[in-house]
């Protein structure tokens, strides 16, 4: 058995939340232009700037809150058990229920950052999990986890890899 721990981001969850933000602050935008239409709006101008400001801190925090979290993962033969460490939810996945493992590399922030994502046919749940290559300590981890879960899968559920190796 095998554990692991890493932070989770729910990249899906997370651009839903931020449509809900956008949808949120449009009739803010629209008052916001009504009233410079008019004389002597800079008062209200300046109110619903600062109220658009406040929407979006009070999205930014509750998408970091809920939506970033750390997870122990722990690998076995039978399968892949998520616990997430803020609540303690537990999510276990049979490896036949993988639906698509994938993993690259992606630019962040001028840094280079190695990813991968498992979707499941049982769930809508995903895992994504995500390093900075500069981190080599947390690199030789993330790579000891991809590689754990490549040769699971590969036992018991090849149809779920990547076409390059099988």
């Amino acid at each position: 058995m095998n554990v692991f721990r890493f932070q989770v981001a729910d990249y899906k969850r997370i651009s839903q939340f931020l449509f809900a933000m956008v949808i949120t602050a449009i009739p803010l935008v629209l008052i916001t232009f009504y009233f410079l239409s008019s004389y002597s709006a800079f008062p209200y101008v300046l109110s619903a700037i600062f109220i658009l400001m406040l929407i979006i801190a009070v999205y930014m925090s509750l998408l970091k809150y809920f939506l970033i979290y750390d997870s122990e993962f722990t690998l076995s033969n039978e399968g892949i058990l998520e616990k997430n460490l803020k609540n303690n939810k537990e999510v276990f996945f049979k490896w036949e229920d993988v639906e698509l493992f994938k993993f690259g590399s992606t630019k962040h922030t001028n840094e280079d950052k190695e990813y991968l994502k498992m979707s499941f046919n049982s769930s809508k749940h995903t895992i994504s999990v995500a390093e900075f290559k500069s981190d080599e300590g947390k690199m030789k981890l993330f790579a000891n986890f991809r590689d754990t879960i490549e040769s699971f899968l590969l036992k018991h559920n090849p149809r779920a890899l990547p076409n390059k190796l099988i």
